[in-house]
C-alpha cells in the first residue's frame, strides 16, 4: 500500500495520476482525501506508488474537493444498488413481476402474485387477464369470467381476453353465449380491417375456426388490397390444407407487394412461378440530389 501525505506544493495537476493513486491507496485511506477538503493549504500533493514507480500528484485543494465529492457519492450510488438487487450483480430490482414471470410458478403461487399486482394496480388489463386464464384452467368459470370482463373494460380491444371469453363459454357448456359473444365482438372489431385480423388470428391460433374465418372475411371485406390480410388469409387456408384458397391469396398478397421472400418461397412450394423484383438503381442525379 502506497505512503499518502499532504504539504504546500507548486500549482500543478494530472487527473490521471490522481486517479491511480487513488486506485492504488484503496478505499481505505479515502479518510485522507476528506481532510483534505478542510486543509488549509491551497495547494496539496498526493505521493503513491504503483508498479514500482514514484508517482507525484499536485491539485488544487478545490479539485480535490469536487472529486472527493463526487466519489463519495459514487460509493452512495454503488450501496443503492447492491441493495436493491440491482441486475448488474444478478438480482432483479424490480418490486413486482411480469406476467410472463410467474407462468413456472405454482398456481397458487401465481393467483397471489397476480393479486398483489392488482392490490397496486387494479387497472392493469394484462394482470386481470392472466388471473382470469389461471381460473379458467381451475374450472372456475364465474372466477375466470369476471377477471376477463374486467380486462375488456379497461382494454376494450384486448384480443386475447375476447378469445379467452369465447373458449370459456364453450367450455362450460354455453354454445348459444359462446356463439352470441363472438358475434359481438366481430362486430365491434368492424370499426377497423386491424381489429378484424388481430381478432381472427386470435381465433385462429386459439383453433376457433368456425369465428376465424368470418373475421378474416370482414377484414378482406374492409380492405380487400391489403397486402397483410391477403397474406394472413392465405396462411389460413394452408393450415386447413386448402392449396387452391391459399395459392389465391397469397398470389393476390405478393401482387400488391412483391417484396415478401416468405410469401414468394410458400408460392413457389405450392408451384406458382414468382420472380421478386430487382432493386431499382437510383440514378446518378437522384443519388446527387435527393
Amino acid at each position: 500500500m502506497g505512503d499518502v501525505r499532504a504539504k504546500k506544493v507548486p500549482v500543478s495537476w494530472q487527473a490521471s495520476d490522481f486517479l491511480l493513486a487513488f486506485a492504488e491507496v484503496g478505499w481505505q485511506n479515502l479518510y485522507v482525501f476528506f481532510c483534505t477538503m478542510h486543509a488549509s493549504a491551497a495547494r496539496l500533493q498526493v505521493v503513491s506508488k504503483h508498479k514500482g514507480m514514484r508517482i507525484v500528484t499536485r491539485m488544487h485543494k478545490d479539485t480535490i474537493a469536487r472529486v472527493t465529492c463526487a466519489l463519495f457519492v459514487f460509493m452512495l450510488m454503488s450501496c443503492a444498488v447492491v441493495l436493491n438487487g440491482c441486475v448488474l450483480f444478478g438480482g432483479k430490482g424490480k418490486t413486482e413481476p411480469d406476467v410472463g414471470e410467474v407462468e413456472d410458478k405454482p398456481i397458487d403461487e401465481k393467483m397471489a402474485e397476480l393479486q398483489a399486482q392488482l392490490d397496486r394496480k387494479f387497472e392493469d388489463p394484462d394482470a386481470h387477464f392472466a388471473l382470469g386464464q389461471l381460473y379458467h384452467s381451475g374450472g372456475r368459470w364465474t372466477k375466470a369470467q369476471y377477471h376477463y370482463n374486467i380486462a375488456l373494460s379497461f382494454d376494450p380491444v384486448h384480443s386475447a381476453a375476447r378469445v379467452a371469453m369465447v373458449q370459456l363459454l364453450l367450455d362450460s357448456g354455453d354454445t348459444a353465449g359462446a356463439n352470441a359473444t363472438a358475434k359481438t365482438y366481430k362486430g365491434q372489431a368492424s370499426v377497423s380491417p386491424k381489429a378484424s385480423l388481430e381478432l381472427a388470428k386470435g381465433f385462429h391460433e386459439a383453433q376457433l375456426d368456425q369465428y376465424a374465418l368470418p373475421c378474416y372475411e370482414q377484414a378482406l371485406e374492409l380492405d380487400p388490397n391489403s397486402p397483410q390480410t391477403n397474406r394472413e388469409v392465405g396462411y389460413y387456408y394452408l393450415s386447413k390444407g386448402n392449396d387452391d384458397l391459399a395459392r389465391r391469396y397469397l398470389t393476390r398478397s405478393f401482387e400488391l407487394d412483391p417484396r415478401q421472400p416468405d410469401v414468394a418461397g410458400q408460392l413457389g412450394r405450392l408451384g406458382v412461378e414468382v420472380r421478386i423484383p430487382e432493386k431499382k438503381k437510383k440514378s446518378l442525379w437522384e443519388r446527387l440530389f435527393k
